[in-house]
């Protein structure tokens, strides 16, 4: 993972940073994978709410503070998950938003309307 995550990024790591802001209630776009707008918007919320500097940008205390270690896919392992927080479960899944869930034992099926809609 390449630090800062701010404006323009795309990748796994977007989607842990998404996911992960969304389980706090402060993001509720879709975790697409690319960093915009909404999502700076719903770092700033978390930063402020969490005593840190609102830049809107994924800084290494903004990381931290969301429970994420860098991301190195080349170096990951599997971690016992009662021992990570949940962003941890998103970045070691590579960014699979259905894998997280089942590691929070939700079927995403049950999260979809008739339409597939979430």
């Amino acid at each position: 993972m390449t630090i800062p995550i701010e404006q323009g990024a795309e990748g796994p790591e977007v989607v842990g940073v998404q996911v992960a802001l969304t389980a706090l209630g402060v993001f509720s776009g879709e975790a697409s994978g690319t960093f915009d707008q909404a999502t700076s918007d719903a770092v700033t919320q978390f930063q402020a709410g969490v005593g840190l500097e609102a830049t809107g940008v994924v800084d290494p205390d903004t990381l931290s503070a969301l429970g994420g270690q860098p991301f190195h896919p080349e170096e990951r392992t599997q971690l016992p998950m009662d021992e990570f927080p949940s962003f941890a479960r998103v970045v070691n899944s590579g960014g699979d938003v259905d894998a997280y869930l089942g590691s929070l034992g939700i079927d995403p099926s049950d999260l979809s309307d008739d339409n597939g809609n979430v």
